[in-house]
């Protein structure tokens, strides 16, 4: 894989493959590096990417044991863009884009300005994969992607994770659509009350499952989960499909899981938002 120290920029070939895991790590130099598909000019910003966009962008392999990409403990200032992170074919892989560490207990531990632009991350669409993007960092977003596929017919696939995200956070204008937990909050304990997720905004974006994975027989759960932190913010988005399966097809969750440990779910905002084909559309719970 790739080992970037230095410079302002990757190119990689689009429509190649490349093997990962990369691993991102941390630096001392200023800046902000890219890594991005040699055709990235030919994907207009501020449209999501789709599949059909795959041969414009360059492809990173995770697998059935490893991502495809991970950012490293320490890590400032990456900005993958027009890559497709997925397994090779037929392989039910891991979660794919890593970034920090869920066991991290240091705010200086966990990566910043870490920006996923017009990226597409997949799992395969007949073995699907356990989770798209696991998020343990502080400043990311998340611009102008698609996550899609991350599905499983036992156990819990989140197509995006944020556990150890102490923010902020933007997701917009992408689409995340995944079995268990489109996005998941707080589902686990951070390493320290002051990691919890915090001011996560998910603006014009959409999270949904697709209706055609109806009756196939993959674990569903609910649209967006949270069961620990503070401000999260949902504007301009779409919540859709959410059928009775191992749990009767939530639209959201809200939990109040962290309060023993002192961290409250509290401050959740939406506006503008459109809920539409879920059995139940909110669940609250307190303690």
């Amino acid at each position: 894989g790739y080992n970037p120290l230095s410079g302002d920029e990757i190119v990689l070939q689009a429509g190649a493959e490349y093997p990962g895991p990369i691993r991102l790590p941390f630096r001392s130099e200023p800046g902000t590096i890219v890594i991005r598909s040699s055709a990235l000019a030919e994907l207009a910003e501020g449209r999501t990417v789709t599949v059909d966009d795959a041969p414009k962008l360059a492809t990173i392999l995770g697998s059935d044991t490893d991502p495809a990409v991970i950012v490293e403990e320490q890590a400032k200032g990456y900005r993958p863009a027009g890559l497709e992170l997925r397994p090779s074919a037929g392989v039910a892989s891991e979660t794919l884009l890593v970034v920090g560490s869920r066991a991290s207990t240091l705010p200086e531990a966990l990566p910043t300005e870490i920006v996923v632009d017009r990226t597409l991350v997949r799992g395969d669409p007949s073995a699907g994969a356990s989770g798209g993007i696991e998020l343990s960092s502080r400043s990311a977003a998340i611009l102008d992607s698609r996550v899609t596929d991350i599905k499983v017919t036992s156990g819990e696939a989140s197509g995006l994770t944020m556990n150890n995200t102490p923010g902020p956070v933007l997701v917009h204008n992408s689409v995340i659509d995944a079995s268990w937990q489109n996005v998941s909050v707080g589902e686990s304990a951070p390493g320290a009350p002051e990691l919890a997720p915090s001011d996560i905004a998910i603006c014009k974006s959409v999270l949904a499952k697709p209706g055609n994975w109806q009756g196939e027989g993959w674990a569903i759960k609910a649209l967006l989960g949270m069961a620990r932190g503070r401000r999260l913010l949902l504007a301009g988005t779409l919540i859709e499909g959410s059928w009775t399966d191992v749990y009767p097809g939530f639209g959201l969750v809200i939990r109040d899981h962290g309060a023993s440990e002192g961290i409250g779910t509290e401050d959740i905002a939406l506006v503008n938002v459109r809920m539409r084909n879920v059995e139940i559309a909110l669940e609250i719970e307190t303690s």
